[in-house]
């Protein structure tokens, strides 16, 4: 019982003597005496402090000094300005009783931080920690104890830092009409030590931008912790969440981010995940940097997202595209890899709606640069996204009225700047699809093989299954001259014509299975140079060609009947069922030569040239017709005049592409003429038993009347 009563009486003791310790710091110290000591040891270190407001001793919820409105300058360029309305800064007890002040919590009110340079912004995101305890290294301490009137020392060891109903300006940009600014801003950081501890960190504020139509609500809370003799700093259970109105909101979380200096730099960000509006974006990151080399290795994924509806949330208007159901799904993912020297990017998946593209690329930036790119694509329909070319050249033309004439596009610009890049090294392109439809033109079996060096780019495959024929052309373009000059071969295997028509027409006026090859070169920056320099020779095979627009058995009747004066038959079809086209061809400018050509049907061979002029619009075509026999076929017409009879007998096929049609082909006007020419001579010669002298007289007079 006496030693209870001991113990009772000690604790009395002891709290009456904190009491009276406790009454004597306030009543024998006066705070408020210290305010020129303080300004006067801040001027020592060219600190402006004015302290307007009082000090002042609060003691619930804990001992601490409080300061009234106070402002803080500096000319020094890594002290910013910063004004407070209230700063209360809690003590540890027992250092008062040695007169000095140890604060382990600071509460800011209505601060104010006016950052002028980026290393003004720097010092005020370290200072925190700069007044951080720890401990393994003593407090950072300034020790006044000289002298016996001197100020206490005063010592930094803070566990809780909180701010509220303060802003802070950030340093100015050449790009900013107004300053960007956080207002707003509460901030609480609880347990805040050095040791590798984990404190709790929560903020808020409203950020404010000339760019952005108004001010955009932060919001942080995490855990963190700080070694500060590995140097290593880790967040975990982040949550970051940005509010901007009438936008859908953007909410940041991470498991976990470790930076450290312990080794080399290094970084690694795990669980990383970004949500807005539907969309999700998922990633890991991992770097260092060694001896100035830095590596690192990342990963990332956005699952499949409704993205029509993501971009609508966002109020991210899209064009109108011929399909409804366009855009309505994407997603991604990727493995990427890189250093000082390269970067790969690998197990690349894209989709977009029903289309999934998958590849690998591979960028070096060392002494000799180089990059690599390879990519698949499962059918491509680019008439969901793109309106029709036609509409597209419709409204080309509607602008291009009213609009200044611009100058033609750089047709090789995309070329140039990879090629600058990459210089002496070499650059290689792989790309794949499965299929690709443009307009009416649907390709299968899509590959384009490119390598370049040193600015001459080798198209070593450019091929596609198209019209149930096979395309391929391979191509030289040396860009190391001022206009760059261009070398090509051109391959094309059973393409069916009238498909081929009927995609770029509407309509087939011939059908049959086309095999060419055409070797040529040309020059220029832009499709008109290139067109206008064109100069190339091919050969054409037509297998099996049906001529739908004009029946050329039924023009060669025509001819017969006239020279004979027989009636002209009257039941003949359409078209024309020709015997296999052999052609040659020149390509000069905007025209199509057409060198030679030999074909047939029933007993009548056929050769002839031509020419089709592109920029006109308009063709000239020469088709020299002979009757081996005396039927052009068994279901044809008779012939029985000698004068055109294996006798070569010209058609001439002339129009405009508009206007072709059967009308187009007519026999040769200087034909007929000598025709006609020499059966009325036989026909005078029989009526006036003319002598030779007299017949060259005829001669000469029908040649003035025929004008030949």
């Amino acid at each position: 019982m006496k030693v209870i009563k001991w113990i009772i009486g000690t604790l009395l003791a002891l709290v009456l003597l904190l009491a009276i310790g406790l009454a004597y710091i306030v009543l024998a110290i006066d705070p408020n005496s210290y305010k020129p000591q303080l300004a006067e040891l801040a001027q020592e270190q060219d600190i402006a402090l004015n302290i307007a407001g009082d000090l002042s001793w609060q003691l619930l919820p804990s001992l601490a000094l409080s300061i009234g409105a106070t402002d803080i300058t500096s000319p020094r360029a890594e002290i910013p300005a910063l004004s407070f309305e209230q700063a209360d800064l809690s003590l540890a007890w027992l250092p008062l009783f040695k007169r000095q002040l140890s604060v382990k919590a600071i509460h800011l009110e209505g601060a104010a931080i006016r950052l002028g340079t980026a290393e003004q912004a720097s010092n005020t995101a370290l200072a925190p920690l700069a007044a951080a305890p720890s401990a393994k290294q003593a407090d950072i301490t300034v020790d006044t104890t000289g002298a016996s009137t001197a100020p206490p020392a005063f010592s930094l060891a803070i566990e809780r830092l909180e701010i509220s109903n303060s802003r802070l300006q950030l340093p100015p940009t050449a790009e900013a009409s107004s300053p960007q600014q956080l207002s707003d801003i509460t901030l609480l950081i609880h347990g805040l030590n050095l040791d590798g501890e984990e404190f709790k960190l929560k903020a808020s504020f409203n950020y404010s931008d000339p760019a952005l139509p108004q001010p955009m609500a932060v919001q942080l809370d995490t855990k963190a912790s700080v070694e500060q003799n590995s140097q290593t700093f880790t967040l975990s259970n982040t949550v970051l969440e940005l509010l901007l109105a009438d936008k859908p909101p953007v909410e940041l979380s991470l498991d976990s981010l470790t930076a450290g200096q312990a080794d080399g730099s290094h970084l690694k960000i795990a669980g990383l995940v970004l949500n807005s509006a539907g969309a999700s974006l998922q990633a890991s990151l991992s770097a260092q940097s060694v001896d100035d080399r830095i590596s690192f290795k990342s990963d990332l994924k956005i699952p499949p997202l409704a993205l029509r509806k993501a971009l609508s949330d966002w109020a991210i208007d899209l064009p109108d595209l011929p399909d409804k159901q366009a855009l309505l799904q994407a997603g991604l993912q990727m493995s990427i890899k890189g250093s000082n020297e390269q970067l790969s990017i690998s197990s690349l998946k894209l989709t977009l709606d029903d289309i999934t593209i998958d590849g690998s690329t591979d960028v070096s930036f060392g002494s000799t640069r180089s990059v690599a790119l390879q990519l698949h694509s499962s059918p491509i329909d680019l008439n969901r996204y793109i309106s029709s070319t036609d509409e597209g050249e419709a409204t080309d033309t509607t602008q291009a009225s009213v609009a200044p004439k611009a100058e033609p596009e750089l047709i090789f610009a995309p070329l140039v700047a990879p090629l600058l890049w990459v210089g002496d090294g070499n650059a290689s392109l792989d790309i794949s699809l499965d299929g690709l439809t443009i307009d009416n033109i649907a390709a299968e079996k899509v590959q384009i093989k490119i390598q370049a060096a040193n600015n001459i780019v080798q198209i070593k495959q450019l091929a596609a299954q198209v019209f149930d024929g096979d395309i391929n052309t391979t191509a030289t373009i040396n860009l190391q001259h001022k206009e760059p000059r261009v070398n090509f071969t051109s391959v094309i295997k059973a393409l069916a014509v009238d498909k081929a028509l009927i995609a770029v027409n509407g309509e087939a006026a011939l059908t049959g299975s086309l095999r060419a090859k055409l070797q040529g070169k040309t020059r220029g920056n832009n499709a008109e140079q290139l067109h206008q320099h064109l100069n190339a020779n091919g050969e054409i095979n037509l297998a099996k060609p049906y001529l739908k627009a004009f029946n050329i058995e039924k023009s060669y009747c025509d001819i017969a009947a006239l020279i004979e004066k027989t009636a002209r038959k009257a039941d003949w079809p359409q078209g024309s069922q020709l015997q296999d086209v052999q052609a040659k061809i020149h390509l000069s400018g905007k025209q199509v030569i057409l060198q030679s050509y030999s074909s047939g049907l029933g007993n009548i061979s056929l050769s002839g040239k031509g020419v089709i002029e592109l920029d006109k619009e308009r063709f000239d075509l020469l088709a020299i017709s002979r009757l081996n026999g005396d039927h052009t076929s068994e279901q044809g017409c008779l012939v029985k005049s000698k004068r055109v009879r294996d006798k070569d007998i010209p058609i001439r096929c002339k129009d405009s592409f508009a206007n072709a049609g059967g009308g187009s082909c007519k026999p040769d006007g200087d034909f007929v003429k000598q025709v006609l020419q020499d059966k009325l001579l036989d026909a005078l010669q029989k009526k006036s038993n003319s002598n030779g002298e007299s017949e060259e007289a005829l001669k000469g007079l029908l040649k003035g009347l025929f004008g030949r």
